[in-house]
């Protein structure tokens, strides 16, 4: 997101964006009753009055600290996750995913912890509590020490789509398409 607006900004200085941090639902209400031109979700219902857009598959990840024993790992499954105290993050799609991917490969994961915030997550993650499974976008920054995110092993690994959604009616101006194109370029790069 960051990246997207700076360089966003560098074509539009003036530009008045109003940026939205919010859960998939109320965004795609949002949308369709024009109150933001686009939002960024996962997996939107099909609908003749939306319009979307594929823009990033997003594979989740584990988050661990870097003494952790899997932080060396190539990849990781169900069953070495199931190993280690596990912290579960986030609420809604993300949580539902994650749930039914274990039990799709027959692991039962008991989570030491269930909480809604994934800051919460991480720096439970970061004090050697146990490890997160989170979507690919939500991994700490490189520069965040002392914590490593390891890939799911294909297949059971979970992505989702996420996707440029607005509403069909409603034609998107100059600064809004170009918005569109630089978080395109943005999740290309990340």
């Amino acid at each position: 997101g960051p990246s997207a607006l700076n360089e966003f900004f560098k074509t539009y200085p003036e530009f008045d964006v109003g940026f939205h941090d919010l859960d998939g639902k109320t965004a795609l209400a949002w949308v369709l009753d024009r109150v933001v031109d686009v939002a960024i979700i996962a997996t939107p219902p099909a609908a003749s009055e939306l319009h979307i857009e594929p823009i990033y598959v997003d594979a989740f990840q584990i988050i661990c600290r870097k003494g952790s024993p899997l932080a060396a790992r190539r990849n990781v499954t169900w069953k070495d996750i199931a190993s280690v105290p596990v912290v579960l993050a986030g609420s809604g799609t993300i949580r539902r995913d994650i749930e039914s991917a274990w039990q799709k490969d027959q692991v039962d994961i008991r989570p030491r912890f269930e909480i809604e915030q994934i800051l919460t997550g991480l720096a439970l993650v970061s004090a050697g509590l146990g490890v997160a499974i989170l979507p690919g976008l939500c991994r700490p920054a490189p520069e965040l020490d002392g914590l490593v995110s390891v890939p799911i092993k294909a297949p059971m690994r979970i992505e989702r789509e996420l996707s440029v959604v607005r509403r069909s009616d409603r034609a998107l101006s100059k600064p809004v398409q170009h918005m569109v194109e630089c978080f395109r370029r943005a999740f290309a790069q990340f």
